[in-house]
């Protein structure tokens, strides 16, 4: 289901058309959105970087990002600094197709029976 902001709430990224928030969380927003010059479906998370520990953490996903490349999981393309107040920080990703899928060994485990 996907959240309904208001088009006020929208940032402008340059290059790229924010179309519907996908998510929200304690980092930020994510974005479905198309990459203006040839309509590539992208993932825009839009994360709050005004201060030393939103900086930081910003700034280690990006270093995560960028040196991750395994087939299974989104890739990262750019980040991009807004002009906005409180400060912005623009990371595009490939815009993941379907839903959640489960992952094995995670969730609640059956009783062992001895």
């Amino acid at each position: 289901m996907d959240i309904v902001m208001g088009l006020g709430d929208r940032p402008e990224v340059p290059g790229y058309r924010l179309l519907h928030v996908l998510g929200v969380g304690g980092a930020g927003t994510v974005w479905a959105a198309e990459r203006v010059h040839d309509g590539v479906p992208v993932a825009v998370k839009v994360v709050q970087v005004g201060g030393v520990a939103a900086a930081d953490q910003a700034a280690r996903e990006l270093a995560v990002l960028s040196r991750v490349a395994v087939e299974g999981l989104v890739a990262f393309h750019e980040a991009r600094a807004l002009e906005t107040d409180p400060p912005q920080l623009a990371i595009v990703l490939d815009r993941a197709t379907g839903g959640l899928a489960p992952r094995r060994g995670h969730g609640p485990r059956s009783p062992q029976r001895g």
